[in-house]
């Protein structure tokens, strides 16, 4: 419930709200140093029993949470939760225990440690208001551990006017929580933007397939996990593309690239991916497919564009596909994507160069080759 974010829907946004926990490093190093000048404060100017226990306490906490920070470096989503789960429960602890160390200050009556209490603790909600501003229900009790105490210890001090401050401390609170939710609103319209930004930059106008970009970025980031081992490639290229282009038109020339796309997204499996790299140049990603496999959908492919495309009022042409197919024992060395790709470009060529609208495997084209 704490980690929860009001209005969002998205797993992407989500995801980045709570990676704002897992990058607070510097923010807990700099909360260590404050607290060991108070303690060592309170240790000096009134011999407080509780300021070395609390000090050692906090150091432990800070200590843990940098380790489960740094243990989720690479890990599943499904652990990074549970990390963050476990660091906001740390949080909380901290918050609690500095605005209890807060109102002992105050109780104490000693001017000094009363105004470093109340630097330490405006100082801790103002940060929360940034820092915790993904996670706003998280933020709220932060504040309330560390602003509640710190009332009550000013209420119960015994430096004069002091329960004064003690009745300001809530509104300023509130006000505090009033910001958080701003901050938030900021950060989710932040995020949103990044990812429309992203969600263009990684898909085809014309098309709405994928595009280049996402294709490098995509190829990269499962060749860093191992998935190329179970990939398999189709570099498509279309038959007739120029002279449509040419006789019809540039915006016919687009109508005939969107139905192409359109009919190659039809084809393929749900988690398999299609791309346009360009021009009239697809690549379909294919999931565990095999060498049967790729040559299943890339035949499927080749019927499926073999029916007439309509690219102007009463005008339908015909065109076909070449197709080159890679897996991933065609790749060397094995794993790379850029040799996965260049292996089924090739095969390409061949399938193009031997009469065109077939489908060549790379294992074939190396044969013929050789």
């Amino acid at each position: 419930m704490l980690s929860g974010s009001p209005g969002v829907a998205n797993p992407y946004v989500r995801e980045r709200l709570l990676q704002t926990i897992l990058d607070r490093r510097f923010a807990l190093l700099v909360g260590l140093c404050t607290n060991s000048v108070i303690a060592v404060a309170a240790l000096h100017l009134i011999g407080a029993w509780w300021a070395m226990p609390w000090l050692l306490f906090d150091i432990g906490l800070v200590i843990v949470r940098l380790g489960l920070i740094r243990r989720s470096v690479g890990q599943s989503a499904a652990v990074k939760e549970a990390i963050i789960g476990w660091l906001m429960l740390l949080g909380f602890l901290w918050s609690l225990a500095l605005g209890i160390v807060t109102a002992l200050c105050l109780i104490s009556g000693n001017v000094a440690l009363i105004t470093l209490a109340a630097i330490t603790a405006a100082s801790a909600i103002s940060i929360v208001t940034s820092r915790n501003a993904a996670t706003p229900r998280h933020g709220a009790l932060l504040m309330l551990s560390i602003s509640l105490p710190f009332a009550l210890g000013a209420a119960f001090s015994p430096a004069p006017g002091m329960w004064i401050v003690s009745l300001v401390v809530m509104p300023w609170a509130l006000s505090a929580l009033s910001m958080l939710k701003q901050n938030y609103d900021v950060t989710i319209r932040h995020i949103r933007d990044e990812l429309n930004a992203r969600e263009i930059a990684e898909t085809d106008t014309l098309t709405g397939l994928n595009s280049r970009m996402f294709y490098t970025a995509h190829m990269h980031r499962i060749a860093q996990n191992g998935g190329i081992a179970g990939a398999s490639l189709l570099c498509i290229d279309l038959d007739g593309f120029k002279a449509v282009n040419d006789t019809h038109g540039h915006a016919a020339g687009d109508r005939l690239l969107a139905e192409a796309a359109r009919r190659i997204g039809l084809t393929i499996r749900l988690p398999d991916l299609a791309f346009r790299l360009g021009g009239d140049e697809f690549v379909v990603l294919l999931v565990g497919a095999g060498t049967d496999g790729c040559d299943s959908v890339a035949q499927r492919i080749i019927r499926a564009m073999s029916f007439p495309i309509k690219v102007e009022p009463g005008v339908a042409v015909r065109v076909g596909v070449s197709i080159g197919s890679a897996c991933a024992a065609d790749a060397d060395p094995p794993g790379d994507a850029d040799a996965l790709f260049k292996a089924a470009d090739r095969a390409l060529y061949v399938a193009k160069s031997g009469g065109k609208g077939r489908h060549v495997r790379a294992m074939d084209a190396h044969r013929a080759a050789a």
